[in-house]
């Protein structure tokens, strides 16, 4: 989920200030030879010019995914309860990180380095910048 910049074009002098949230459904990828500097990427097929509907019918060229980075990707999980019935959930498993368009690849970074970075990074961070301004 996010908003992509070709849906997101913002214009003051016709007061256009729409916001357009895109959401796309994508496979997890067999691939593993993609480069990225993100630690255990999460990747995800996708090609922007095949897309198709939930019905099967392709929707034609879609939007570029740039302005997606930090958007959440979600899971779709499934249970079985002890009467049968079936239980959906949905699951943060990383952040959109980047978009491999040649390679028809999303790259995500998972969940868990998030949470690293946020309980213990920001120390970090705040030590790289004292140390660059000389304080």
């Amino acid at each position: 989920m996010g908003y992509p910049g070709t849906k997101n074009r913002l214009d003051a002098r016709r007061g256009k200030v729409d916001r357009s949230l895109y959401s796309i459904t994508v496979l997890r990828s067999a691939r593993a030879d993609i480069e990225t500097e993100v630690v255990n990427p999460i990747f995800l097929d996708y090609d922007h010019k095949v897309v198709l509907s939930d019905r099967g019918e392709r929707l034609g060229n879609q939007p570029d995914l740039q302005g997606m980075s930090g958007g959440p990707l979600f899971q779709v999980t499934t249970t079985t309860g002890s009467l049968g019935e079936v239980r959906f959930g949905v699951v943060c498993v990383g952040v959109l990180s980047e978009w491999k368009r040649a390679e028809r690849i999303i790259v995500a970074t998972p969940i868990e380095a998030v949470i690293d970075l946020i309980e213990t990074g920001w120390n970090w961070v705040a030590v790289s910048q004292d140390q660059g301004t000389g304080r």
